[in-house]
């Protein structure tokens, strides 16, 4: 077993090096198909059928920037599973760049991640990854002009607030200060996709004056690329559900009789096609155990 193990390695390494040489030499030389992936746990075809119908997808112009920065996310990663040459993987990471710099960033350092956690015997197929490697300065260099512009203070602040933050009047003080000095929704472009939502967090536990207060500035953070949709959309929501109104998008519950049970919905039979406009995902997936509910909602 061992000596396979070692012949199994050494192939794959082989074939990585043919890789990054052939690649050098010529684009044309770059396989689209290693058979011996097909044997080591990735499934060619459905990767083949993810790239195609992402191509397909994007070709729909009315997709709205956070549906395409999920579909340039699977773009990139078939393209690097499926060996293309690596002038076409720049060529489509480039344009998911060009529609969201924040999530493209967030995707190749993913990818770069995965490289260096490799652990041969165990997942051998991202050795295949290898490729990339020569080209992490083009990638690199590209997020870190992100990357500079980061409020690195802000960053560290925002990262030991704790979940359960209780919201009082220290807080709003400090909600107001940060806002006022960012001079708009501190998101994406000042601390990075994973802490977009810090500030919405704390902001999503205040009363129903300070969400209308604050609510153009998540508006405009969407527009502008800064927030994804699915945060406006629960505050869109907490705001129904304070006035007392039925929710749009079905984000606010409430525990009743131990059940998690959703706020009234203004539009059951629309509400799906309604998230999907939002980026969040079929109602029923996310809440599999309200099912009895939108039967009796369907019903009445």
């Amino acid at each position: 077993m061992r000596n396979f193990q070692l012949f199994t390695f050494g192939l794959i390494m082989f074939g990585c090096t043919h890789l990054v040489i052939a690649n050098t030499i010529s684009q044309d030389s770059m396989p689209v198909h290693y058979p011996l992936m097909d044997s080591i746990g990735i499934n060619f075809n459905l990767e083949k059928n993810l790239f195609q119908l992402t191509q397909q997808e994007l070709q729909n112009q009315s997709l709205p920037w956070w549906d395409k920065s999920v579909l340039y996310g699977n773009y990139f990663a078939s393209a690097i599973h499926l060996f293309y040459p690596i002038a076409e993987i720049k060529q489509i990471w480039n344009k998911g760049y060009e529609n969201d710099p924040y999530a493209s960033c967030y995707h190749i350092e993913h990818e770069f991640q995965r490289i260096n956690q490799i652990e041969y015997f165990k997942n051998i197929p991202h050795v295949l990854h290898c490729v990339m490697m020569r080209e992490k300065d083009f990638f690199h260099s590209r997020c870190n002009v992100l990357y500079e512009q980061y409020d690195s203070l802000l960053m560290k602040e925002l990262a030991n607030i704790p979940t359960n933050i209780k919201y009082d009047q220290k807080v709003q003080v400090w909600l107001d200060s940060v806002i006022a000095k960012a001079g708009k929704y501190p998101g994406r472009s000042m601390v990075g996709m994973n802490l977009e939502y810090k500030v919405w967090s704390v902001m999503q536990k205040a009363d129903l004056a300070v969400l209308e207060k604050y609510l153009p500035l998540l508006i405009n953070a969407v527009k502008n690329k800064d927030l994804h949709p699915t945060f406006l959309a629960a505050s869109l929501d907490k705001i129904e559900v304070l006035k007392g109104l039925p929710q749009i998008y079905g984000t606010q519950h409430i525990i009743k009789d131990e059940k998690e049970e959703p706020y009234p919905i203004r539009d059951m039979q629309n509400l799906n096609t309604l998230r999907g406009g939002m980026g969040l995902g079929r109602f029923e997936a996310k809440n599999s155990s309200l099912g009895d509910y939108m039967e009796n909602t369907k019903r009445e």
